[in-house]
């Protein structure tokens, strides 16, 4: 299947001399493209959140049943690299991508692979693999529509496999994906729910940026939470109100913080109690070699979400950058705010966005034209109340992560190796631990120390910790691998 970008009369009438059926979809649906379209629903690809957004991509061709054109699902890339907005492109979203093809019955189209790049990034030939398979076997009809229904379901994850008789099999499985934001503090134990029975654990392990510390001189003043008309830019749905007061009897290291109260009267659904602060910057303010937001919050733990935004002006960049703080704890936490914004954003309603501003758009730290401060999800007939200190801008850069290692449920394992950020292990089984690098590559083999922890059915304890790297913390991001029983075919 191929995917035009322009259609015309002129390339439908070759095919047709050429006796060929042409299959064709265009990034645009003007009146004179009717004739010649065989598919609809091609979206570029996204940078972050693939699954979220193949998701959103797979609801929204639903809607265009009507047309009676079959379904396509994108222009596709193979993402790699240590870009902050940007996420890589593992096997498993190529596998969620080919099994809602399946699912649909409907094609996508790969771009930015040629034969240069695909045999000089390994990454592009080995999910190619998985695309082809995949591919054959929707072609073939192999599956029954009851497995198809299956793979239709939002937010399910599967993986193809070959059974012991060489039938190709489906089995359900679960990415928990979880970023620790340093070695020793709150980020560094989470807990896991496994829906599957008891198995041996397999990982992820990435290596992220890390952030230059709150205090480091040069940091870029963002917010000073010194005046109440800082954020003059006031705005809330139906029932929800937000103000901030400048403060000084709840503050830390001596600095002005700013109270961030919000109240709901229970109008709207909680998921859709929004409220927004805005302060808006003129000229842009750069934020270039200084990408990251630090800050403290002092939390009341009633479940409030706070959201950190940052815009670029419109002519420049439509990306809306989130960052998202769930008010579950109380007293003082430092907060990094690095990565912006995917996974969670169809969580809650927000009066702003859409797949391309949330999930594809890259912000252009150079030109920075607003920050706001979101509160959601407040709770019915009460008053939220956070404190927040000045947000500083900080640099972001490559670090090294050493030896990181994962207790689960009590049980450690250590994996010996120094991973520079970008670079990742894959861990399957103690014989079937692979270190690559940001590009895809494999750097080697890794022989971990310790045996393969048992990941429990149900709630499963997990705590991370690496070597320390000065005052500069480490960041990871870790997923954990469940896998349940075969599909029937």
């Amino acid at each position: 299947e191929y995917g035009w970008h322009y259609g015309s009369r002129f390339v439908f009438e070759l095919f047709r001399r050429l006796d060929r059926h042409p299959v064709m979809e265009m990034s645009t649906f003007h009146h004179h493209l009717w004739y010649v379209r065989t598919r609809i629903g091609a979206w570029d690809h996204p940078n972050r959140s693939h699954k979220k957004f193949i998701d959103l991509h797979c609801a929204s061709n639903a809607e265009l049943a009507r047309m009676f054109l079959p379904g396509h699902l994108g222009w596709w890339a193979v993402k790699t690299g240590t870009d902050i907005q940007s996420e890589p492109t593992f096997a498993d979203d190529i596998e969620y991508l080919c099994g809602k093809c399946i699912a649909y019955d409907c094609g996508f189209s790969v771009m930015g692979v040629n034969p240069g790049n695909v045999n000089r990034v390994p990454v592009f030939s080995r999910q190619a693999s998985i695309m082809r398979q995949y591919e054959e076997l929707r072609h073939a009809g192999y599956f029954s529509a009851e497995t198809r229904a299956r793979l239709a379901e939002p937010g399910q994850d599967f993986t193809l496999s070959q059974g012991t008789d060489g039938r190709w099999q489906l089995r359900p499985a679960q990415y928990v994906k979880h970023k620790v934001e340093g070695w020793d503090d709150w980020t560094s134990r989470w807990q896991v729910e496994n829906p599957y029975a008891t198995q041996p654990v397999r990982l992820r392990i990435e290596s992220l940026p890390s952030i230059s510390p709150y205090h480091t001189p040069g940091s870029v003043a963002v917010t000073q939470f010194g005046a109440p008309d800082e954020f003059p830019d006031r705005a809330g749905n139906t029932g929800v109100s937000l103000e901030l007061i400048p403060q000084a009897d709840v503050t830390r290291d001596g600095l002005t913080s700013g109270a961030l109260v919000g109240t709901r009267d229970g109008q709207v659904p909680r998921r859709a109690a929004w409220a927004r602060l805005r302060k808006t910057f003129s000229p842009p303010l750069s934020l270039e070699n200084h990408e990251g937001l630090g800050l403290w919050v002092h939390g009341d733990g009633k479940g409030e979400v706070l959201n950190v935004q940052l815009t670029s002006p419109p002519h420049v960049s439509f990306a809306i950058s989130d960052h998202y703080v769930p008010i579950d704890f109380t007293g003082w936490r430092y907060v990094e705010l690095v990565e912006p914004e995917g996974q969670r954003w169809c969580d809650y309603t927000w009066p702003y966005g859409g797949a391309y501003a949330t999930f594809r758009e890259q912000l252009d730290y150079r030109q920075v034209d607003s920050i706001s401060l979101w509160y959601n999800n407040l709770p019915p007939d009460d008053t939220v109340r956070c404190s927040l200190t000045p947000i500083r801008g900080l640099s972001v850069f490559n670090n090294t992560l050493k030896h990181a290692t994962l207790s689960i449920n009590g049980q450690e394992i250590v994996f010996p190796v120094e991973l520079e950020s970008g670079s990742y292990i894959e861990f399957n089984s103690a014989q079937d631990c692979t270190w690559y690098g940001k590009d895809g590559s494999v750097l080697g083999s890794v022989t971990p120390q310790g045996a393969a922890p048992l990941l429990q059915h149900g709630s499963n304890s997990i705590a991370f910790a690496c070597e320390p790297t000065g005052d500069v913390r480490p960041r990871a991001r870790v997923t954990v691998i469940s896998c349940g029983e075969p599909l029937p075919n």
